[in-house]
């Protein structure tokens, strides 16, 4: 029997079969409601309600997000944006892009009240993060300055002790946990707080992470060691190029630590724990400028 033939055997016997019949239902349903979701308003948006702002301005996050949901999802109109029960993706993207404050965006849809429900969760401040850069000093400045800061961690204690250019910030930024900067920061000062000045980093765009997280980590141990176990208030945090991070505290004496991984900051930590309660009361740390830590075993202080 020649091959066409038999499929048009087969097909005569697939007109007759229950299997085409039901399909043949099933695609006409869909279609026609297809149809109808697409031309008609019986899906369409008629409300957008915005749950869980603080600090943001719900009325502004309604906006972009009723906008991003009712531009068409394919074809500019074959399927239309605006329609309860389609979560149109661009919505979320739109809004973390507008509002890098976002940290997360659901969005549910209502086909009852034809109303769609943008419920945010905003970023918390965790840290301050500036952009930082050493200060221009003159040349005779720089000079005296370079004379002490060339020492290596192996040459501390055959000289002076290092001295660290002053950081000049170059624009703040509220960070959160992850260190994800999401506003520019307000002039504060003060201890609960922490204020990181970056010399080591880049400019990064809001929405976007300015630091990694193991020197993230790092930076908040610090922290918490001034905070909350040697009871001194730090003002700053300095991260300096080399893997460098220098202290300021309100009493006027600055810590030194290393981010070399091959001494953990917890050590260097326990040492700057251990010398203060041990060596240095409050009175005399008064006359000192400077604490060392980036040398296992040793403290260097002046």
């Amino acid at each position: 029997m020649p091959r066409r033939r038999r499929l048009y055997r087969f097909w005569r016997q697939l007109q007759h079969s229950r299997l085409l019949q039901l399909l043949v239902v099933i695609t006409v349903f869909f279609l026609t409601g297809f149809v109808v979701v697409t031309t008609t308003s019986v899906a369409e948006i008629r409300a957008v309600q915005v749950e869980g702002t603080h600090a943001l301005d719900a009325e502004d996050v309604r906006r972009v997000a009723e906008e991003a949901l009712k531009a068409p999802l394919l074809f500019h109109r074959l399927i239309p944006g605006n329609l309860v029960l389609f979560r149109n993706r661009n919505a979320v993207a739109a809004l973390t892009t507008q509002f890098p404050r976002i940290a997360e965006v659901t969005l549910s849809g209502d086909l009852e009240t034809h109303t769609v429900t943008v419920v945010l969760r905003e970023r918390q401040t965790a840290f301050i993060y500036c952009d930082a850069r050493e200060e221009t000093l003159s040349t005779s400045e720089s000079e005296t300055r370079d004379s002490a800061l060339v020492l290596t961690a192996d040459q501390i204690g055959e000289g002076e002790l290092a001295h660290f250019a002053p950081l000049v910030s170059e624009g703040c930024f509220l960070a959160d946990a992850h260190a994800v900067i999401f506003a520019v920061a307000p002039e504060t000062e003060g201890t609960v707080i922490m204020t990181v000045l970056d010399a080591e980093g880049t400019a990064v765009p809001l929405g976007q992470v300015a630091l990694p997280p193991d020197t993230l980590a790092a930076l908040q141990l610090i922290w918490e060691t001034f905070r909350s176990s040697v009871q001194v208030s730090a003002r700053h945090v300095f991260r300096r190029p080399g893997g460098i991070v220098t202290v300021e505290t309100f009493e006027g004496w600055e810590a030194v630590f290393s981010l070399d991984p091959n001494y953990p900051v917890a050590a260097q930590t326990t040492a700057l724990r251990e010398l203060l309660a041990k060596e240095l009361e409050p009175a005399e740390r008064r006359g000192i400028s400077l604490i060392d830590l980036r040398i296992p075993g040793r403290i260097y202080y002046r």
